[in-house]
């Protein structure tokens, strides 16, 4: 799935498309599109083989989430 991804302070926020995170104006619409990266690690996941430009983010209670960047 792909999701726009805007991090305000602490938070990173995941929306379906661009009109919802237009929509949403910085409001927190579902926390379950919500991602505390509070003492959270960020790094090039160069394990990752099967698509160009992945970025693993590891958060504070262990839970692994992969990004495509461009």
């Amino acid at each position: 799935k792909m999701y726009y991804a805007v991090l305000k302070d602490m938070v990173l926020y995941l929306y379906k498309d661009e009109h919802s995170m237009k929509k949403s104006a910085g409001g927190m619409d579902n926390v379950n599109n919500v991602v505390r990266i509070h003492h959270s690690l960020a790094t090039k996941a160069n394990d990752y083989k099967k698509k160009r430009h992945v970025i693993r983010l590891q958060t504070a209670d262990w839970a692994q989430y992969l990004f495509q960047t461009r």
